[in-house]
């Protein structure tokens, strides 16, 4: 034909360059200009193309990428295929098949995640396995405010295995929500799980189960001790993780505790209270865990624990005082004081107020 040499599509094989390893690339173009990209990939970063950078700046732009490890930005990691598009002006949307990993540590397995970015806001909404266990993700980072991540599971034990949080939970309806501080070097946790079990006691439990509650002894073996809810508010602030509060009730037991792990030295303190609800289940008919008055009980008083834990995160050195109370003194010993005082030994003055 007349007229200049016109390309509409050209193929690519074995590109490298840094951040990309590049098996095959093939790149067309449509009548109205728009590109269309797909390939196969050890290693691509889309960043450039998720921020509308690059040589796709300014052009709407179609992709298929299947790849060991697909850049996605903020330390997210993808293996799998994504299908998605942007738009001349920067924003788009995607749909991604595979596993996501924190950097290089896996958050969630056989994903289907569905896609939003924009310059102002990314949104992640999907569902996928954690620890084997079906688990919800919705992940938002707005432009003016913290990145959060909520995370929901009807296994909220094994979730929370895969996680890494904790190996002792089995079962449980599992809301996990943590906000991303300081360009997600640091971030907050909340935790709520009801309707579960927990097994292998630390230490200080062990020592109180000679008391005698049977529910106790079920924390050390077989299938643990039901509690109908949890909940746990966690900072972690680099090899420091602190557990500004950690309650529980159930069948058998409640449970608050406060404390700090490092990840480095592998060394914890943590100290809480422990009631054993057998014996208040024939006088009341609930139990307030933190910050309340039980009332209407008898004279010979129940039988509450003060524990602590401190030293090394496989051989703590525990400490428990078992005490005899009435009411008067039962606020003090169930959180206000003692418990206040610990928190503000272990984590510091609260800045709360």
């Amino acid at each position: 034909e007349d007229g200049p040499l016109k390309i509409s599509g050209a193929t690519f094989r074995d590109l490298v360059w840094p951040g990309n390893d590049i098996q095959q690339l093939t790149v067309s173009t449509a009548e109205n200009g728009d590109w269309r990209i797909a390939g196969n990939a050890k290693l691509i970063d889309l960043v450039p193309l998720r921020r509308n950078r690059g040589l796709g700046e300014g052009r709407a732009i179609s992709f298929e990428f299947l790849a060991d490890r697909i850049i996605a930005g903020d330390g997210i990691v993808l293996s799998g295929q994504i299908i998605g598009s942007k738009r001349s002006n920067g924003g788009g949307k995607a749909r991604f098949s595979g596993d996501l990993f924190n950097k290089t540590k896996p958050l969630i397995t056989e994903a289907q995640v569905d896609i939003q970015f924009g310059e102002n806001a990314d949104l992640m909404d999907g569902a996928g396995l954690v620890g084997g266990a079906e688990t919800s993700i919705r992940y938002v980072d707005n432009k003016d405010s913290p990145a959060e991540l909520v995370m929901t599971s009807d296994n909220g034990g094994s979730t929370l295995k895969g996680l890494g949080v904790t190996d002792t939970i089995r079962s449980g309806d599992l809301v996990l929500k943590t906000r991303f501080l300081d360009g997600y070097a640091n971030f907050d946790t909340k935790i709520r799980i009801t309707n579960f079990r927990v097994v292998e006691a630390p230490r200080a439990v062990r020592a109180f189960s000679v008391l005698g509650p049977a529910g106790l002894i079920g924390l050390l073996e077989g299938e643990g001790t039901y509690f109908g809810w949890g909940e746990a508010l966690i900072e972690n602030r680099g090899p420091q993780v602190r557990l500004k509060q950690v309650a529980g009730q159930g069948q058998a037991v409640s449970v608050t505790f406060v404390g700090e792990y490092d990840r480095e030295t592998r060394t914890v303190d943590v100290s809480g209270n422990l009631v054993p609800a057998s014996f208040l289940s024939n006088i009341i008919g609930v139990i307030p865990l933190v910050g309340q008055i039980l009332t209407g009980v008898d004279k010979a008083g129940l039988f509450v624990t003060q524990f602590s834990l401190k030293g090394d995160i496989d051989d703590p050195d525990s400490s428990v005082t078992p005490a005899s109370v009435i009411p008067g003194v039962l606020r003090d010993i169930l959180s206000p004081s003692w418990l206040e005082r610990e928190g503000e030994r272990i984590l510091g003055p609260s800045i709360d107020e």
